[in-house]
């Protein structure tokens, strides 16, 4: 069922993400105007986070009762977001500040879904689908390759 949902709720939320992507200078201007251009990057980079927001990766956790786990993961990602920001604030600029919140989702989920012993099933029911892949790999390009 979780998978299920991952991927019907993907079928939706990766083709969005792609459009905006693709259109994200626009969308940026429309909303903050031109003059705020320099922020497009880490409106860019929140659309990646978005990748994982298309379902709650801590629910097996959650539902056995099990909070504590819960609270363990949310103070490791909390843990992980303090040092990334001290270490993009020390050698970095602002700009890099978006990936420290999407390698913290990342771990976070990854970490909640070897808890639940899910992540096999999510690899392999889900992100190495034609489909998944091929979204993915068209956001991240469309990331990496418009222009700022």
């Amino acid at each position: 069922l979780w998978i299920n949902i991952t991927r019907k709720v993907s079928y939706i939320t990766y083709p969005i993400l792609f459009g905006c992507m693709l259109f994200a200078n626009t969308i940026f201007s429309a909303i903050y105007g031109p003059s705020l251009v320099q922020g497009l990057i880490i409106f860019k980079t929140f659309l990646l986070i978005a990748l994982w927001r298309n379902n709650y990766y801590g629910a097996l956790i959650s539902a056995s009762g099990k909070s504590k786990w819960i609270s363990f993961y949310s103070a490791l990602n909390l843990g992980l977001v303090i040092i990334g920001i001290i270490i993009v604030n020390k050698f970095f600029s602002i700009k890099e500040l978006p990936w420290v919140l999407f390698m913290s989702t990342t771990t976070l989920a990854t970490l909640q879904m070897v808890h639940e012993k899910m992540l096999k099933i999510y690899l392999t029911k889900f992100l190495l689908k034609p489909f998944t892949i091929a979204f993915v790999i068209s956001i991240l390009l469309a990331y990496l390759y418009s222009p700022w």
